[in-house]
């Protein structure tokens, strides 16, 4: 689907293409203007700016889509959009950070924290933004929430602009289909999860009367993360989490709740109720397509309207259900927090070399927050890609599907505020309304992992040498290849082996900003 490189300098030079908006005159007639004679088809300013983003759909947005000429047009930007397919983007990023060959603005993704970037902020290559946010002269960016700017910060300082997301984004998905089969009930705790997983291998819920399905799906690599998350549900607080009674940080390897998520996996392993291919499974949701697994633990809640869709191409009867709202040991609904934003914009001192062009590039962040370029980045043109019909947004699948793959594709990557809604919304397809109306109704507690937003050096400069110890750890343990006397023994050794110092490390760095 995407552009396949071999190297990261290959995609570098394969995967280079360039999104070029002109805005009437030719950039070096612009170019030999005066400073600040730069104006729009409609008197405005022109942001002139050229910025490094990833994509995700098979070709990069045309010059010519609606994306580029609203940008163009309405938010008047004279851009150059440097695109780089997904799977390559960070490697290539890597590159030119390496090189010095950044242009004015560059996406982070994921946490936003890498160690080739924290290195890099540590060496002055970003500029601080701390200034721009909550400022009136910067309407736009003072509507970006204060938690997903906390959760931002790195080293108690912002150095990206968030690229918002949901907070709350993972869950439990499952064949809404069979479970009805069998009678059985949406789980609102773990017991009742155990039981649907258990009716799912044991109970035929394809009819086919055959002992060929299992409850529970997930790929090996996935293990570790989803064993946190999971530990939320039986009282856990993720990964590292801070405990007030002891003042310090803590891990989960102390955390009683976690070896409930450990010995839940464990016999679920080893009476069958999950895909006994765990280690080589690559594609979680690839056993719920083949019609031999019925549950998932997601963390993105896309993934939800993505089963339905790639399952019921196999299987026509198949209904996809999910829950958000699974309960903890006190009846409460909690779930594990995602950090807020997927990635954000940097602003490199290299090719931005003065505050007053720093203000410039801000200014084009701060443009796309006006309440038209966050409705039209979000869903697109009024009567092409929806309609207001008595006080809310309304599109049909065909407009969404406009939007998305040939009008706007791939634009909730190149705007800071992906989450905010300007009018309520009705979507036409059901399952896609209940997803949004779910992370936007939900009122359990967050559970966010100090390790997503301190940084810990012991932690960035050993990097796989650690994470490999508990990942061997946790998997051997969950196939019964060990007991707990050996996970306990491993869980010691990462502690000698760096554990014990990054515990220390993202304790004072709380204590230094305890802003979680």
């Amino acid at each position: 689907m995407f552009f396949k490189t071999n190297t990261a300098i290959s995609a570098l030079s394969a995967a280079l293409i360039l999104s070029v908006l002109s805005c009437g005159n030719s950039r070096q007639n612009q170019a030999a203007q005066p400073p600040g004679a730069e104006t729009g088809a409609g008197g405005g300013p022109v942001h002139k700016l050229t910025m490094m983003a990833n994509f995700n759909q098979p070709e990069p947005p045309r010059d010519s889509s609606d994306l580029m000429q609203y940008l163009r047009n309405t938010v008047k930007a004279d851009i150059q959009i440097i695109w780089y397919p997904t799977p390559d983007y960070m490697n290539t990023l890597g590159v030119r950070i390496s090189s010095n060959d950044l242009p004015d603005a560059v996406v982070v993704r994921g946490n936003a924290r890498p160690a080739n970037v924290v290195s890099a902020i540590e060496d002055g290559l970003f500029w601080n933004l701390d200034n721009f946010f909550n400022n009136g002269d910067y309407p736009g960016l003072s509507r970006l929430s204060d938690a997903r700017l906390t959760n931002m910060k790195i080293k108690g300082h912002l150095y990206g602009i968030p690229i918002e997301r949901e907070m709350v984004q993972a869950g439990v998905l499952y064949r809404l289909d069979w479970l009805e089969k069998l009678g059985l009930s949406e789980p609102k705790n773990m017991d009742d999860v155990r039981n649907i997983i258990a009716a799912f291998s044991e109970r035929d819920p394809d009819g086919n009367g055959r002992n060929d399905t299992s409850g529970l799906s997930m790929k090996g690599s996935n293990l570790s993360a989803k064993l946190s998350d999971v530990a939320v549900y039986y009282g856990g607080r993720q990964e590292w989490f801070w405990d007030e009674a002891a003042k310090k940080v803590q891990h989960e390897t102390d955390d009683p709740a976690y070896y409930k998520s450990l010995d839940f996996h464990r016999e679920a392993y080893a009476r069958g109720y999950f895909v006994q291919d765990l280690v080589e499974l690559r594609n979680e949701y690839l056993p719920l397509q083949q019609g031999r697994a019925g549950l998932v633990f997601f963390s993105d809640i896309n993934d939800v309207v993505d089963t339905q869709i790639s399952v019921s191409a196999v299987f026509p009867e198949a209904r996809i259900g999910f829950t958000q709202n699974l309960q903890g040991p006190d009846g409460g609904v909690v779930s594990r927090s995602h950090i807020g934003f997927n990635g954000g914009f940097f602003i490199p001192k290299t090719s931005v070399k003065t505050e007053a062009r720093l203000e410039e590039v801000m200014r084009y962040f701060d443009a796309l927050g006006t309440d038209d370029a966050i409705l039209t980045l979000r869903r697109g043109i009024k009567d092409k890609h929806y309609t207001i019909e008595n006080g809310y947004l309304v599109s049909t699948d065909a407009q969404i599907k406009a939007f998305r793959d040939t009008d706007f594709p791939d634009a909730s990557l190149i705007t800071p505020y992906g989450v905010t809604r300007i009018i309520p919304e009705r979507l036409s397809d059901s399952l896609t309304q209940a997803t949004f109306d779910s992370m936007a109704n939900y009122n359990g507690k967050r559970y966010l992992g100090i390790g997503d937003t301190y940084i810990s050096e012991t932690s960035v400069r050993l990097g796989n040498t650690l994470i490999n110890i508990l990942q061997d750890a946790r998997m051997k343990y969950v196939l019964g290849q060990i007991d707990l006397a050996g996970f306990k023994a491993e869980a010691a050794r990462w502690r000698e082996a760096g554990g014990n110092k990054v515990q220390e490390e993202l304790t004072a760095a709380y204590l230094e900003s305890p802003s979680l």
